[in-house]
């Protein structure tokens, strides 16, 4: 017997996409790439354990159009740590820290242009 393949729980779809994106918090400002995102948060790996609950500032770039003369539109809302995970070190790197982060505050325009690129990339997928 067969099981069903269990579906998307989530309300927002995410996407498996890589983009650049800055995280500040008081004290504390860093580059990251996200693993995955959706229109109401991404899923990063950062170099600092941030703890959980704690806000954060996002700036987030996004691809407008393909490339070849690929621009980008900047996105910056708010968010919080919503899951932290500890990746251990590989071939003598450092200790990484995955966090899932919930935007909490977004600009409506900002959050349409989101939503529009991760229907976008859910769309071009292969099946």
């Amino acid at each position: 017997m067969t099981r069903p393949q269990k579906s998307e729980q989530r309300r927002h779809p995410r996407v498996a996409k890589r983009l650049a994106i800055t995280l500040g918090t008081p004290g504390l400002t860093f580059e990251a790439a996200t693993h995955n995102i959706s229109s109401s948060g991404l899923y990063c790996d950062v170099p600092a354990a941030i703890p959980l609950m704690t806000k954060v500032d996002v700036t987030l770039l996004l691809p407008t159009n393909s490339a070849p003369s690929r621009s980008y539109r900047q996105i910056r809302c708010g968010g919080v740590v919503v899951r932290h995970d500890t990746v251990p070190a590989q071939r003598g790197g450092a200790l990484r820290h995955r966090l899932a982060i919930f935007f909490t505050r977004m600009q409506p325009r900002d959050r349409h242009n989101l939503t529009q690129f991760v229907e976008h990339q859910l769309g071009a997928s292969p099946p």
